[in-house]
């Protein structure tokens, strides 16, 4: 499915921007990164909480994909900026800040509007919903069937990777007084979607996908064949089942990675994860392929199961080997083919394959728009994984904050919230040649015997001062826009001269010429036939053009996704 924004009319905000552009919640990258250029921890969290809602959280956990398109990333550039690491320093050093954290979560843009909404669902696109909800003026009640929302970060990922009190921290920031919470209530056991659709003006399912998907080969249902969902469920909560001395772990995910891990933390000697494609393949950082290496967790690729053997429980799983094939619509489909077959002795095998909807939330209840989380029930809307299927993290709060502009765009009947690009007037530092050759900052790491003595010892420690302050400073703070005003230009040159990636192009109707540089005489003629512009998918923002410019005809502003509100 295409981003929701592709259809905005928004591209200039890939060209300018592209880190922003790639986040599923359109988190305002640039900005944050200059309130830690400038110090401000605080104001950096205030803009993560309004734009993604649970900095600490995705600090930790987000999968980066911002962090794929930085062009630090881009050849002779670099490693790209620790965007990630840098939001969880906003949040982090917020915490001890003067004013709490929940204080700084953003005020309602609107009135009460008299409307109520029941939100089901308290994981991360639940929240993410009810609390746009309530900005917008709307009275939320938030059911959540566990004992406390959190969803998936709170229940599902380690506490290695996330402490369950940074969750906890930022879930109370969020509610606080704004929002009404009812746990422990489950959905078809303590209410009805009938009950809340005719009770509330909308409803929100945010209920994601918790069904783990089976292997489906023989010997599948043997005892010791164990979901990873539910593997990590149990062992979170201290309620591990017990586990022999072989463990083999089916999956290329996340999922796959933490029940590794948390196997080798339980004491397990010999644990194996069988992939049926490539580590190239997966989303792996490479903090997480140095931690399996570093943990001792094996690693099998392009395998695929063919059977679990063993008689009253398991005892070995039959693999079979794969050829890797490029398919239309499919990227990289693994084809079992004939060879060598490999049989690995188990204990238990701990199948991470992926998660889908425990069947419909109603009898006859169709999700009609995926964007907007619509559904063939006029007051029913889905977000989450539930609309878009098991995802990440950041997929489901971004979407959970599309279906809250929805669901007020139908309370309201008509789309009283508006998104747009505004430029607004800007000043630039240049960028001295030294910080080009700066590293990039990688976060601390706990030592991997100490890290192994316990589940809830966290491995990544994050940036040190120093580093954050360092690795904030590598940004090219991308929203900066340089654009020459022709009409004052005299085509000197030293623009062209002095810029490092050779950005700057002359044009002939509104072309760029051949890139050989053109005789000066030859640039002195009738206004409009000729002109310079500065392509700004290369640009680094570095400001030696401004800098250098005798005639200072080259402006620089700032790009940003501005949100006004009807009355």
């Amino acid at each position: 499915m295409p981003k929701w924004w592709q259809d905005s009319g928004w591209t200039e905000l890939g060209v300018h921007v592209p880190c922003q552009w790639d986040c599923p919640a359109l988190v305002r990258v640039p900005a944050y990164i200059r309130a830690l250029q400038q110090d401000d921890p605080t104001r950096a969290r205030a803009i993560n909480v309004e734009d993604v809602l649970l900095p600490g959280v995705l600090g930790r956990v987000c999968t980066r994909p911002c962090e794929h398109v930085c062009r630090h990333g881009r050849e002779g550039l670099g490693k790209p900026v620790a965007i990630c690491d840098l939001k969880r320093t906003a949040a982090d050093r917020s915490v001890d800040a003067p004013t709490p954290a929940p204080a700084n979560a953003p005020a309602p843009v609107c009135p009460p509007s008299g409307r109520t909404v029941a939100v089901v669902g308290g994981g991360p696109a639940g929240l993410a919903a009810a609390f746009h909800l309530w900005r917008l003026g709307h009275r939320v009640t938030l059911l959540e069937a566990a004992d406390e929302c959190g969803g998936l970060p709170l229940l599902a990922i380690p506490a290695f990777r996330l402490p369950r009190e940074v969750v906890r921290r930022e879930v109370a920031a969020i509610l606080a007084d704004r929002i009404e919470v009812k746990t422990a209530t489950r959905l078809g056991r303590d209410v009805t979607l009938d009950d809340l659709g005719a009770r509330h003006d909308a409803v929100v399912l945010a209920i994601g996908c918790h069904r783990p998907r089976r292997v489906d080969v023989p010997g599948d249902d043997l005892p010791g064949v164990l979901p990873g969902l539910g593997f990590l469920f149990g062992a979170n909560a201290g309620n591990a089942p017990p586990l022999g001395p072989r463990v083999v772990i089916l999956g290329g995910g996340f999922t796959a990675v933490d029940c590794a891990r948390m196997a080798r933390r339980l004491g397990v000697p010999e644990v194996t994860i069988a992939y049926r494609r490539e580590v190239g393949d997966t989303r792996w950082r490479d903090q997480e392929r140095r931690a399996l290496a570093d943990e001792g967790v094996g690693l099998v690729e392009r395998v695929m199961p063919l059977a679990i053997e063993g008689d009253d429980r398991v005892r070995a799983i039959r693999l079979g080997p794969t050829r890797l094939e490029d398919r239309p619509g499919r990227g990289r489909v693994a084809i079992r083919i004939p060879g060598d077959e490999a049989l690995l002795d188990a204990d238990q095998v701990i199948v991470a394959l992926g998660q889908e909807p425990y069947g419909k939330a109603s009898p006859g209840l169709d999700l009609v728009d995926p964007v907007s989380g619509r559904t063939s029930r006029t007051n029913v809307f889905m977000a989450g994984d539930r609309a878009l299927g098991s995802g990440t993290v950041v997929d489901a709060i971004g979407h959970g904050a599309r279906v809250a502009r929805a669901v007020d765009t139908f309370l309201q009947g008509r789309a009283r919230i508006h998104r747009r690009l505004v430029e607004f007037p800007s000043t630039f530092d240049v960028r001295p040649p030294a910080r080009e050759a700066v590293d990039r900052a990688e976060p601390t790491e706990q030592p991997v015997a100490q890290r192994l003595a316990r589940p809830d010892v966290e491995v990544e420690t994050g940036l040190d001062p120093a580093a954050s302050a360092a690795e904030a400073m590598r940004c090219y703070l991308c929203d900066l826009v340089f654009r020459v005003d022709e009409s004052r230009c005299v085509f000197c040159d030293q623009c062209v001269d002095a810029c490092p990636v050779r950005c700057i192009h002359y044009t002939r109707g509104g072309r760029p010429e051949d890139a050989t540089r053109v005789p000066f005489w030859k640039r002195l003629g009738p206004r409009g036939k000729r002109g310079i512009v500065i392509d700004p998918a290369p640009c680094t923002r570095c400001g030696a053009c401004a800098y250098v410019c005798p005639v200072s005809c080259i402006a620089v502003t700032r790009i940003d996704v501005v949100e006004t509100v009807d009355p």
